[in-house]
């Protein structure tokens, strides 16, 4: 944020003006929708491969330096290798910061998405088939803005080689792509991100997705425009993005920066600005000085990036990552959530949010899935209206039966519209042993609560006996799944005392007591 220099001659309320505002700006938490986001595009060579574990450390180094909000990948084998990415690249400086789109695995290597879960919202994806690989479509909206105008991302790997076959090879795939992308409506945001492998503007392929035609809703751009035969011409050199070696290792293309393989497109809608707009300038090819025309990307000083960032690009892949940041426009989401987040305890989901300010809103649905289930509604908490400090809220799922679930919040305004959260994930265990725990409240008046635990399927039997030894009542005499159990005892027709809980399997005994007093 640039300081207004305010002359000591200027009026005191002008300078109080000017404080207020600046208290305004710093006290305000969240993320605003006219900062930048940053869309990267890396080419993963093969991932995993027998070194994957080697190179895992430098794809660490290269994202971090980055810091994407969206990363699609290409050259991804399998859904392990999506794992691993995730959960050791993406999300090892920050746990649960990234999200990963479902990965279909089609014929050869695929594509996958990588998303800041906490500014993205993901609704779908599907692949586009080629007589090659799959063209994967990817849509998203980006969460804080009340308009939350969809947008697709497309990442690709077409046909390499510099011959007439592979050409007409690349052409075909760039038709199919641009047919699907004249189906889209006017004024569709996308960017389409992979590796394009065109040797020169004046390639088919290019043409085709770059031309004017009679439809040209799918129309793609070139954010920096660099016209002409990029191939081996030294006056292309800082946006070749293949090859970051000479070396022969680990697979991949060599003979040094020399090829313009990689590239990302946008749409018209990205380039008016509609509502996501193209940052001017940004379009960076990461690495690349300029200064490394058919050399190794880590030879000499790097002017670009520092030698440890240098190295981490020659080890991880054969290719450069490329990005651009751009910017959103519309208006803010009423209620500003930043925080979610669930904890198990047993069999107990406990669920967790904070709002910095809310304003409208009536309150929150709260929503959870199995894999195979839809969204079901289980609770529901309270909203503050109109208020500009934080508000912490919490909510209970307890008695989980074993399994993975979601769960994500509905925000509800009191004129009906309603905003989605990002999900969360819960694994719950079933119970490695038997437990009887100790009823809440205690001592109690009419009613409490028994809980127990069952490490499998199991005949249940409780009991309450009186201080004498006696058997007065069954409490539940039936079959329980295996999992975590709660079932309420109301003892209004007891005397004040003490008492006992007896709960018996074919395999396990055991008995609390509580304290009765009316």
């Amino acid at each position: 944020m640039k300081e207004n220099k305010i002359s000591r001659y200027k009026s005191v309320f002008l300078l109080a003006l000017t404080i207020v505002i600046c208290l305004v700006f710093f006290i305000s938490p969240g993320f605003s929708a006219a900062d930048a986001l940053r869309i990267t595009s890396y080419n993963i060579l093969h991932f995993p491969d027998n070194s994957y574990l080697e190179r895992l450390p430098y794809f660490r180094t290269v994202i971090h330096q980055i810091e994407p909000d969206i990363l699609v990948v290409q050259e991804i084998k399998s859904q392990d290798g999506v794992d691993i990415f995730l959960n050791n690249v993406m999300n090892y400086y920050q746990a649960d910061k990234y999200a990963a789109a479902p990965f279909v695995d089609g014929p050869g290597d695929d594509n996958c998405l990588f998303y800041n879960q906490e500014l993205f919202t993901f609704v779908s994806n599907r692949q586009i088939a080629t007589d090659i690989r799959d063209i994967s479509e990817y849509v998203l909206y980006y969460s804080h803005i009340i308009e939350a105008t969809e947008f697709r991302v497309y990442s690709l790997d077409f046909k390499a080689g510099n011959d007439s076959y592979s050409e007409n090879k690349r052409f075909a795939e760039s038709t199919t792509l641009r047919g699907e992308l004249n189906e889209l409506a006017t004024g569709t945001h996308f960017f389409v991100c992979g590796t394009f492998n065109f040797y020169s503007t004046s390639e088919q392929g290019f043409e085709m997705i770059t031309g004017i035609l009679s439809d040209n809703d799918g129309r793609s751009f070139d954010p920096i425009n660099q016209v002409g035969n990029w191939y081996e011409n030294q006056n292309f050199a800082d946006i070749h993005s293949q090859s970051t070696r000479i070396a022969e290792f680990g697979g991949g293309d060599i003979n040094g920066l020399r090829k313009r393989s990689d590239l990302i497109f946008i749409s018209t809608a990205v380039v008016d600005g509609i509502v996501y707009e193209y940052v001017a300038t940004t379009y960076t090819t990461f690495g690349n000085d300029g200064l490394h025309y058919m050399l190794d990307v880590n030879n000499g000083t790097n002017q670009s990036v520092s030698a440890d960032v240098a190295d981490a690009l020659y080890y991880a892949s054969d290719h450069l990552p490329v990005y651009l940041d751009f910017t959103v426009t519309g208006t803010p989401t009423p209620v500003e959530l930043t925080n979610f987040q669930a904890t198990v305890n047993a069999s107990n989901v406990n669920l967790s949010w904070t709002t910095a300010s809310e304003s409208n809103n009536y309150g929150f649905v709260i929503e959870r899935k199995t894999t195979d289930t839809y969204w079901k509604e289980i609770g529901f908490e309270a909203g503050q209206g109109t208020i500009a400090e934080e508000h912490i809220y919490s909510y209970s799922d307890n008695n989980v039966k074993p399994g993975n679930y979601f769960y994500h919040l509905k925000q509800v305004d009191y004129d009906g519209q309603f905003e989605f959260s990002n999900p969360v994930q819960v694994n719950i265990e079933s119970p490695k042993h038997f437990t009887l725990g100790q009823n809440y409240p205690n001592p109690f008046n009419a009613s409490t609560i028994i809980q127990f635990n069952l490490p499998e399927k199991a005949e249940v039997t409780i009991t309450l006996i009186n201080m004498l030894g006696k058997e007065i009542k069954i409490i539940t005499n039936k079959a329980y799944e295996a999992g975590g159990h709660e079932l309420s005892l109301n003892a209004s027709e007891l005397n004040s005392g003490l008492y006992f809980y007896k709960l018996e399997t074919i395999n396990f005994i055991d008995m609390k007591k509580f304290i009765l007093l009316k």
